[in-house]
């Protein structure tokens, strides 16, 4: 289960990161790497 879930939350993340580098919001950027 923990490989799992690390695969999810790693997914999550990966989309994240995606949305932030097409929108360049700054901001949520910075919640992001406070939340990591």
């Amino acid at each position: 289960k923990a490989r799992s879930i690390h695969g999810f939350l790693s997914g999550i993340y990966a989309s994240l990161c995606a949305y932030q580098l097409t929108q360049r919001n700054k901001p949520k950027i910075q919640i992001m790497e406070s939340v990591a």
